[in-house]
């Protein structure tokens, strides 16, 4: 056990100075509470930590970014409408990894949630796609 004690330097600010071997080491108060979280993470498992990858990760993905910080498309409606379809899609994809996981990727199982997924898929554009096409026909 260190005996440490409180100090202040010449610009008045406060530190923690432990006796060393070589001397002195000093400590902010900030270092002191940065060295208690990584110990902190230090001692969490990798199963809770590979989680915070895996959202992080999901993140990465959603968030695709376009040369010259430009979009491809106009419109709340049809940002909206990406985003959502680019969630649909991440997500589709790690189910189908976790189902062929499971029961393998020739499994009928496998092949009907991706065959189930793509015709909902297609459904949900042409319902946006019919939405669409109203609603330029109504502003003509």
């Amino acid at each position: 056990q260190l005996q440490a004690t409180k100090v202040k330097n010449k610009k008045g600010v406060e530190q923690w100075r432990i006796k060393t071997a070589k001397g002195y080491r000093y400590f902010t108060q900030q270092a002191i509470e940065t060295s208690m979280i990584r110990k902190k993470i230090a001692q969490t498992p990798k199963d809770i930590l590979q989680k915070r990858n895996n959202v992080e990760a999901t993140i990465f993905q959603l968030g695709y970014h376009y040369p010259n910080a430009k979009s491809r498309y106009r419109g709340l409606i049809k940002h909206q409408m990406w985003a959502n379809v680019r969630c649909l899609w991440v997500n589709f994809v790690r189910i189908l990894k976790f189902v062929q996981k499971t029961f393998g990727k020739k499994t009928v199982f496998s092949k009907s949630v991706a065959t189930q997924f793509f015709n909902t898929l297609i459904l949900v554009f042409k319902i946006f796609l019919n939405q669409e096409n109203r609603k330029i026909q109504l502003e003509l």
